[in-house]
């Protein structure tokens, strides 16, 4: 780090004391040296720019260049890289420094990145800039002996809206001083006005206190000109707005919110849209009652202008999903083929759902309902419910990487064709490649059809062998059971075996059960990714399945034992749906939209795995 020469020399060598000894005699000599004739420009360069005059012309240079170099900014390259740094602490650095920050620092926004600190007048108003890996820029000021909050600098708010484009300038308004009249406030500026002071044209009908934006595509130092808009809004929430047009600003139009709104329409509606009053406005031709079909039997054929009653009559040509007692309005014009084109027709029900529809060229379109209010929030509520962060805890889009340990289920196989006896592994769409195509991240299938716990251990191809050869993934998706399962329920009695084969056994020695392969599997998988997370996956079988049912036992008991959490299938509805259980394809799997389908259920499972278990998912 260069530095310039300041204060007094200590610990120096002999030849540097030698040096400024040399110095000083030579400063001596020519200090104290007779005046020659023709010395004005030396004695010119002994005078400094502040009026000091120094005993030699060459200190007066040296003096004065040290000064300079003394108030620059001193870049030093420092790179903190941990806690016993001296600038591991973000407040501790001095301006005229940058440092960079890797996995280390404390009071930097986030880790990874590059700090600048600059000098103010004094310690107050000291900043500090910092860029992070992302090109995000952050800023700081220390004021009152504290610094603020990191704030960035690439969003748009009350603090950094002067650099947004556009912006001319923004501040309050505490008095008149400067600003007299909204009239005159230029363009593109934003102002806070205060009382007790306030200003002239504003809004008559609003409070004097609020925010006036000011708007226009142009911009003149002098005048806002014409097709400028001002906005304004008083501390209570109300707005008006205006223009300038023709060098003269529009009266303020106040803005209605909308709880005004929906209260007018809701009291003309409630005045003006029932049968009497419809009847006797201006161009109602007739109203009556339908009780069956002997006047109309169907709704295309009302004539226009008219408000009948439905009072279950049978006609036709009503909304199908609308109750069938209820009011039907009919709009516009007759001709000899009825109502024309162009005429409307409203069906209110007796529930209060409205449908409407029109007639253009010659036919009727389809009957629309409108939703209620309450519909539609009921609709965002269940939205909310299914989707919204309170519900949502974590995606597979967290990890970059997984392997899914699993048999013909997760490898996607099923019959080539309807009349297939066999089913075929499609990898491709396989649930582990669908979720890696959603999430974006990468999936790795140790799947194969046929395949259980005893024979993945040696399968090396896609088995153990195979998984441990590769590189540790962050995530184990563990889904084998159904193969086991078959190999007992196919004559090997007793191959389930219990827990105690864990329990009293170790690696290397546990017994040729499911409990016992599992048990190889799982810890060789944790001694081979020992960082790893690792969830595991219960089977479908339904508790009418006695020995099924052990199995998606065996895998929770599995689980608990090595403090791992486990996705149980039969605790998804879809797992448990007709649509799962029966639209398969040839070869006795599921299809490969089926496949698209458990990859969404296992979205949730997973979300619902983290909310269960945000302990164990806390490092990552």
């Amino acid at each position: 780090m260069a530095v310039g020469l300041t204060g007094s020399i200590t610990n120096a060598t002999s030849e540097e004391a030698a040096y400024v000894k040399t110095n000083a005699r030579i400063d001596n000599i020519i200090t104290n040296g007779t005046p020659t004739q023709g010395n004005t420009e030396l004695i010119d360069i002994r005078t400094g720019a502040d009026g000091t005059i120094y005993s030699t012309a060459g200190k007066a240079v040296r003096s004065q260049i040290s000064d300079i170099k003394n108030t620059a900014v001193i870049c030093a390259n420092h790179r903190v890289t941990d806690s016993a740094d001296e600038y591991y602490d973000a407040n501790n650095v001095p301006p005229g420094k940058i440092i960079a920050y890797g996995n280390s620092g404390t009071n930097i926004p986030e880790m990874l990145g590059t700090l600048f600190c600059f000098e103010g007048t004094s310690a107050n108003g000291r900043t500090q800039i910092y860029i992070s890996r992302t090109a995000e820029i952050l800023c700081r000021v220390r004021w009152n002996n504290a610094w603020t909050e990191w704030q960035s600098v690439n969003q748009t708010t009350a603090n950094n809206i002067l650099i947004a484009n556009g912006f001319v300038s923004l501040g309050k308004i505490y008095n008149t001083t400067g600003i007299n009249s909204a009239n005159d406030i230029l363009a593109n500026t934003i102002y806070s006005i205060e009382g007790p002071f306030t200003i002239s044209n504003l809004p008559d009908t609003l409070e004097p206190t609020g925010t006036i934006m000011t708007y226009s595509c142009r911009y003149d130092a002098n005048a806002p000109l014409n097709g400028t808009v001002q906005v304004y809004v008083d501390k209570t929430g109300k707005c008006a707005v205006r223009m300038k047009w023709a060098n003269n600003w529009t009266s303020w139009k106040i803005m209605p919110d909308f709880a005004q709104v929906e209260s007018l329409i809701n009291t003309r509606i409630s005045n003006i849209m029932t049968p009497q009053n419809i009847h006797n406005a201006k161009g109602i031709a007739m109203m009556g009652r339908l009780d069956d079909t002997s006047q109309i039997a169907n709704a295309d054929l009302i004539p226009a202008n008219s408000v009948y009653l439905i009072n279950n009559s049978g006609i036709s040509g009503l909304p199908a999903s609308a109750d069938v007692f209820g009011t039907i309005m009919t709009y516009y014009d007759n001709d000899s083929n009825g109502p024309k084109n162009g005429t409307v027709q409203i069906y209110i029900d007796r529930t209060g759902k409205f449908f409407y529809r029109i007639k253009w060229s010659g036919n009727w379109s389809a009957w629309q309902y409108a939703p209620k209010a309450s519909d539609i929030s009921s609709a965002i509520s269940e939205y909310g419910a299914t989707h919204l962060s309170s519900n949502y805890y974590c995606g597979f889009s967290l990890f970059e990487n997984i392997g899914v340990v699993g048999d013909s289920y997760a490898s996607g196989a099923y019959g080539e064709s309807s009349s297939a006896a066999s089913a075929v592994d499609h990898i491709n769409k396989s649930w582990p490649q669908i979720l890696a195509r959603q999430n974006g991240c990468s999936v790795t299938n140790y799947t194969k059809g046929g395949i259980s716990t005893r024979t993945f251990i040696t399968n090396s191809t896609i088995g153990l062998p195979a998984l441990l050869a590769d590189t540790p993934k962050e995530l184990y998706i563990l889904a084998l059971e159904r193969n086991d399962y078959n190999i007992e329920n196919h004559g090997e009695r007793g191959y389930l075996g219990a827990i105690t084969d864990i329990t009293t056994h170790s690696l290397g020695s546990y017994p040729d059960t499911f409990y016992g392969n599992y048990a190889t599997i799982i810890e060789n998988i944790m001694n081979h990714a020992p960082n790893a997370k690792i969830v595991m996956m219960s089977g479908d079988y339904k508790s009418s399945n006695t020995l099924g049912t052990s199995y998606n036992q065996a895998v929770q008991i599995i689980a608990d034992h090595y403090n791992l959490p486990c996705m149980v299938q039969l605790d998804e509805p879809f797992f448990d749906s007709n649509y799962y259980r029966t639209q398969w394809a040839a070869g006795g799997h599921p299809s490969a939209i089926i496949y698209s389908g458990m990859e969404s259920a296992i979205e949730r499972m997973f979300n619902k795995c983290v909310k269960d278990n945000k302990e164990y998912f806390t490092y990552i």
